[in-house]
């Protein structure tokens, strides 16, 4: 994927395009889906695009445009999402939830670090860190789950978001 743009600079390319077609998005709304996203731009792009196309000439887009325009992402991957999920073995869909679910702050993108530690085995009753490490290699391998630097995550963030909202 794309390094992330700095956040000022995606701003005000975002802002200008919404300008152009004499509609407004506000500073908070934008840092929101930016930080949701970590940066991501493919994420944060999808997500402004649905925020534009329903956001009226005249108005402003504002961070309680992100909650349904996320929803609406996800309620067309629903099916897809839904068939990914049920190919796969319990023990591999017990451990996609404990890592959807291990978000902090804004993101709708859960990561872990110490994916076979016993604190985080238990808190989400996943059996051993070995039943762990046997249900995240092939994960790994079909890069459902990635490592980024020392955190792993899953790496469609629509599909970490859809399991977050179907699991929470």
């Amino acid at each position: 994927y794309l390094d992330a743009i700095d956040k000022k600079v995606y701003f005000l390319f975002a802002k200008k395009h919404f300008n152009d077609a004499g509609k407004d998005i506000s500073e908070p709304c934008f840092n929101n889906i930016y930080d949701k996203f970590s940066g991501h731009t493919w994420y944060i792009q999808y997500v402004l695009n649905r925020i534009f196309e329903t956001t009226d000439e005249g108005n402003v887009a504002e961070t309680s445009n992100i909650g349904p325009a996320i929803d609406h992402i996800l309620k067309l991957n629903d099916r897809n999402f839904a068939g990914q999920f049920s190919r796969l073995s319990e023990k591999k869909r017990n451990l996609l939830i404990a890592v959807a679910r291990n978000v902090s702050g804004d993101s709708v993108c859960g990561s872990v670090k110490e994916i076979t530690s016993s604190d985080f085995v238990q808190k989400n009753n996943l059996g051993s860190a070995s039943s762990v490490q046997s249900a995240l290699r092939p994960l790994c391998e079909s890069e459902i789950i990635v490592k980024e630097g020392e955190f792993y995550l899953i790496s469609n963030k629509f599909f970490s978001a859809w399991l977050l909202k179907c699991f929470s």
